[in-house]
């Protein structure tokens, strides 16, 4: 499960040519000391993009459908979304944002769900279904921690870091493992301990902390891992022009309607709508249409009806 070679940046980036061929959405990363500024949008991606479009997100109105509403963000404006409802659920919980992001991820940014099972469980089966170490526990003494590294079995003076799991590591092997998980394995919220039998997931803020030095891991990082914010909530989609940047967000979906098919009409209309409303050299709307009436399957409709209440 877990590999612990290391690779240079060369060999690493053949290596990635099919990944990067699926990523379109590029973002470059700055200092993540406030989660708010975590990622920025790409000036050559920006740049794609018509202004007008970037500055008048797109609001359907109710007369369209009144049983579906959706808006269209930018990247910028989805993150910014995004950590907001972070420090909603920060507030309740009082854990770190890192911890939040883990949980919220882990239940697909549902955050009824998961107040529900919160409250309704004891905190060490909470988190455990999660592969996070309980934070309300963590007692860790002196005498747990080691200067060998499980890796390479360095044990001069090199730089040691360990999890919560207490499994410790040499900074440069903690730097092999994680670059050859994002650029060789395609990995992002689900990078755990190197340690072979243990599945503790890795938060963001301790991957680009090791990343840090490494532009070009830390670009595929942030990408990724937007990808799987944007591919763990069923509430939003990305636009289907290949170039497009921006995002499909559904703020509602009532769960007044009984049948499926009139909720799959009612979405059906809407994206009629917003398709009307991109502009006429928008890429490969009409070859990717199919992309964005993905938001129609039963699949879909179910899990939302079932829920019955909106993540975002």
């Amino acid at each position: 499960m877990n590999d612990n070679g290391s690779d240079d940046d060369e060999e690493c980036f053949y290596e990635l040519a099919e990944i990067s061929s699926k990523l379109n959405h590029k973002l470059s990363t700055s200092d993540d000391e406030n989660d708010e500024n975590f990622y920025e949008i790409d000036d050559d991606i920006s740049n794609k993009i018509p202004q007008a479009y970037i500055d008048e997100p797109i609001t359907p109105g109710d007369e369209i459908s009144p049983n579906f509403h959706y808006s269209i963000l930018t990247q910028d404006q989805y993150i910014e979304l995004m950590m907001k409802y972070v420090d909603e659920v920060k507030d309740i919980l009082q854990l770190p944002s890192s911890i939040i992001k883990l949980v919220l991820h882990y239940f697909k940014w549902n955050k009824q769900r998961l107040l529900e099972q919160f409250y309704e469980m004891n905190n060490e089966e909470f988190f455990q279904q999660a592969k996070i170490i309980n934070p309300f526990s963590l007692k860790i003494s002196p005498e747990e921690l080691t200067n060998l590294c499980s890796i390479c079995c360095s044990d001069d003076d090199k730089d040691m870091f360990h999890l919560e799991c207490n499994h410790t590591f040499c900074n440069d092997c903690w730097k092999n493992y994680i670059t050859n998980q994002i650029l060789h394995k395609g990995h992002s919220q689900t990078i755990v301990c190197p340690y072979s039998e243990c599945d503790i997931l890795v938060d963001d803020e301790t991957i680009l902390k090791f990343l840090n030095d490494n532009e070009f891991a830390k670009n595929m990082y942030t990408k990724m891992i937007l990808n799987s914010y944007v591919d763990n909530n069923p509430r939003v989609r990305w636009c289907p022009g290949k170039d497009c940047n921006h995002i499909i967000n559904a703020t509602s979906l009532t769960s007044s309607q009984d049948k499926y098919d009139e909720a799959i009409e009612s979405i059906e209309k809407s994206t009629a709508q917003f398709l009307k409303t991109l502009p006429p050299d928008h890429p490969d709307v009409l070859e990717n249409k199919s992309y964005i009436e993905s938001i129609t399957r039963k699949k879909m409709l179910k899990e939302l009806f079932d829920e019955n209440t909106t993540s975002f």
